[in-house]
């Protein structure tokens, strides 16, 4: 997905920074199914805990997407360029990859 991003952000090509638009897009959403499964399957969950541990994790996503762009806002306007606030988009989108091997393992040992 970061390769993408990058890629996307930095051709020159049209074509290409569709089909890197459409893979990030691909990318995003291929792990979702483990996101959304794993709290569900930890030891001892519940359908009232599974409703608190999904709303403090979209929660908390969209508060810290709203101040990383609120921040991104605030550097365009000091320095009137967007290349900043894209290229450190592209190294937020590694927190993705980061969590995903942080991810605790569900399945029967």
């Amino acid at each position: 997905m970061t390769a993408s991003a990058y890629l996307m952000v930095k051709t020159s090509y049209p074509t290409l920074a569709i089909v890197a638009a459409i893979s990030i897009g691909i990318f995003m959403f291929l792990p979702m199914t483990s996101l959304v499964t794993i709290p569900q399957e930890l030891h001892g969950m519940t359908p009232a805990r599974l409703t608190v541990v999904m709303g403090f994790f979209w929660a908390l996503s969209y508060i810290i997407e709203t101040i990383v762009f609120y921040l991104f806002g605030v550097s365009f306007d000091k320095t009137g360029s967007y290349e900043f606030s894209i290229n450190c988009a592209v190294l937020l989108s590694l927190t993705f990859v980061i969590g995903g091997f942080l991810l605790p393992e569900t399945g029967k040992k």
